[in-house]
């Protein structure tokens, strides 16, 4: 069996997380983690590095990212991946990808919305196009640009 994605002609979808190994803490070290990259349409793990006490999983996506194939792909990482650096990893790496975005980061999470807003007055559709603004647990149905509503994309 191949590992190629015969659902969805966009490439595999590639789930990045880190994990806290339970039960792996002991009087001598505190747990470990691990960021690893699965393709839950073949069940099986991509790559996974150990994320050692004094790093975090910042640095640890982009040494993943050097380490695995996702040319092709859809990526999607939490978001403590929603870093700029990690985002030009991906794309010069040749995946398209999917960043979760909090309140958090005020400035970025109001131009997101205000482009969202733009993009419903430009071209309204008629489709329901999913609850973007929601909590993302209450979150519901889908998104799908075309490439001409992708202007932040460059290159």
């Amino acid at each position: 069996m191949g590992l190629d994605n015969p659902v969805c002609s966009g490439g595999r979808s590639v789930s990045i997380d880190g994990k806290t190994i339970y039960g792996s803490k002991r009087s001598n070290h505190s747990a470990y983690h691990v960021v690893s990259a699965w393709v839950a349409e073949n069940h099986i793990t991509l790559g996974e590095l150990a994320v050692d006490e004094k790093s975090n999983e910042i640095t640890a996506i982009p040494e993943l990212l050097d380490m695995i194939d996702v040319d092709g792909d859809i990526v999607t990482i939490d978001a403590i991946g929603c870093q700029t650096d990690i985002a030009a990893k991906m794309r010069k790496k040749g995946a398209d990808y999917v960043l979760a975005l909090k309140d958090n980061q005020q400035t970025l999470h109001e131009d997101v919305a205000d482009y969202f807003d733009w993009i419903e007055r430009e071209s309204p559709r008629s489709e329901y196009c999913g609850n973007w603004k929601g909590n993302p647990k209450k979150a519901t149905g889908g998104l799908k640009l075309g490439k001409s509503l992708r202007p932040w994309q460059t290159g």
